[in-house]
């Protein structure tokens, strides 16, 4: 990395960096050099945006088959994660549903903090870059569990 300051902030972050970091790493520079003149990086990443596609399909997949037009997926056409809505779940309770989900060991972080744009019902950040494709259905199979528990007024 590099940084572009100010001329009197050159020598002080000189300075800061001397106490922190000696140098940087050059073996680990020459390395990735080697991996990106050669193309293995280049293929690295293709490979990892094919499984992360492939990972994505799968979760929209499974939720559209377990919560059909109860759902709305945004986000599917980049990134890591999907923001999925569950429009008959109130956002008031997203907070209780991501808890009883994480009893199921599915992490599901709520997407809004406070209650502006969450007419739409809660919202939830999943998501998939990490997790195996078998993981990823039996998770939506556990999280469709919970999900009804609270359609039904109870709590999970």
């Amino acid at each position: 990395g590099y940084m572009v300051l100010p001329p009197e902030l050159v020598e002080p972050f000189l300075r800061a960096k001397q106490l922190t970091d000696r140098h940087t790493a050059s073996l680990d520079q020459a390395v990735f050099a080697h991996l990106i003149r050669d193309g293995h990086f280049e293929r690295h990443i293709r490979r990892t945006r094919r499984r992360n596609q492939h990972r994505r399909d799968v979760l929209v997949a499974a939720l559209k088959a377990a919560f059909g037009p109860a759902v709305a997926i945004e986000g599917a056409k980049a990134g890591l994660h999907l923001v999925v809505r569950f429009r008959d779940i109130p956002a008031a309770l997203a907070g209780s549903v991501a808890e009883a989900a994480a009893l199921r060991s599915v992490g599901i972080v709520p997407a809004e903090t406070g209650m502006a744009g969450t007419e739409g019902g809660a919202g939830f950040l999943m998501g998939y870059a990490a997790v195996e494709e078998p993981d990823i259905r039996q998770g939506v199979a556990l999280l469709r569990e919970v999900v009804q528990s609270f359609r039904r007024g109870g709590v999970a």
